[in-house]
């Protein structure tokens, strides 16, 4: 069951969190920014106290069905903020799991699109200053 929890969490992050938000939340649980954490395994439910700029008080709930987190610091840009990620990591961890290495995925461009970029460097760069035939 605790693989399941781990995996929820997880993908509870890759949906929610952007990746600068987790790069944040990876570093503020590497320097153990996470201050107290009170967890109901039972309840499937967490309350955590995270410094940032301030201590900010992160909850968690539905570990064992829908996993749902809130935190009172000022972040208004998504639903996931740096300290919730590293409570949620703190969970993680709690449960057994170990963090994975998260792969960026790099996607290749047509050639077409290289050729054109190409093209148009390159005029600008060598062509710019010449002056008009007209």
């Amino acid at each position: 069951m605790s693989n399941t929890i781990v995996d929820r969490i997880d993908n509870y992050i890759d949906i929610y969190a952007t990746s600068e938000v987790r790069s944040r939340g990876e570093n503020l649980f590497n320097i153990k920014r996470v201050e107290s954490a009170e967890i109901n395994k039972s309840q499937g439910s967490a309350l955590f106290e995270v410094r940032g700029t301030s201590l900010y008080t992160v909850t968690v709930s539905g570990l064992n069905d829908y996993i749902k987190s809130n935190c009172n610091c000022p972040y208004n840009w998504g639903p996931v903020c740096k300290h919730q990620v590293a409570a949620l990591l703190h969970l993680i961890e709690e449960y057994g799991g170990v963090q994975k290495e998260k792969k960026i995925k790099h996607i290749p461009l047509p050639p077409e699109f290289i050729m054109r970029k190409f093209r148009t460097v390159f005029q600008n760069k060598f062509f710019s200053n010449l002056p008009s035939p007209f």
